[in-house]
């Protein structure tokens, strides 16, 4: 069982074509965040503070899972 099914607490859960906004994307628990909900083919909101990180996790992400749509926003 993966660590992230355990705190969604529904490993069964679709989160296929739904779209997620996570704040605090560009740290490394929000970025684990949506690695995972990617994996699960959700399309996902990365909000966080520092625009040039958002733009550099947003690119890297868009590599690894063509399938979601990627997107930023940058608030304070």
């Amino acid at each position: 069982m993966d660590k992230f099914d355990t705190f969604f607490n529904n490993k069964s859960r679709s989160y296929k074509d739904k779209t997620v906004a996570v704040t605090g994307a560009t740290g490394t628990l929000g970025y684990q965040i949506c690695n995972y909900l990617l994996q699960k083919e959700a399309n996902i909101i990365l909000i966080g503070r520092n625009e040039a990180k958002l733009k550099e996790k947003t690119y890297y992400l868009r590599t690894l899972f063509k399938h979601s749509e990627v997107s930023y926003l940058v608030c304070d």
